[in-house]
């Protein structure tokens, strides 16, 4: 499951690589089923799957930081990119081409009820001494 997050914002990107970017909302969570894992430099660090609320489009994952991560505790904070098209075999995937394609951010979590028990935990305040 993915919780898209606000992070540094989400973004449509169509057209030549150079064009700018359109601001977009924030998408609503969406389950991904994991097609393949990728490494970089010897280093898991994100994977390709499909988004299953939305036929033919593909998800490129991969964590913003270093670290060991789960899907049931330690939820990895991602990049995300999702597209129609099948992203490249390369060492680090890319998507070569497909219009509409989205890039954002987000948490990934085993379920719901997993990333809504990370937010709870992410968002307590500490106590007032006294």
């Amino acid at each position: 499951m993915v919780k898209a997050i606000y992070g540094w914002g989400w973004y449509r990107l169509d057209g030549e690589p150079d064009s700018p970017s359109t601001p977009v909302k924030v998408p609503d969570p969406f389950r991904c089923r994991i097609q393949r894992f990728f490494t970089w430099q010897g280093e898991l660090r994100g994977f390709l799957g499909t988004v299953e609320e939305r036929d033919r489009l593909w998800a490129i994952l991969w964590t913003r930081t270093a670290g060991v991560f789960d899907f049931l505790e330690n939820l990895p904070y991602c990049n995300v990119e999702i597209g129609p098209d099948l992203p490249n075999e390369n060492e680090w995937p890319e998507f070569m081409s497909g219009s509409p394609r989205f890039e954002g951010y987000g948490f990934i979590g085993e379920s719901h009820e997993r990333l809504l028990d990370h937010h709870n935990k992410m968002c307590v305040l500490p106590k007032p001494n006294g």
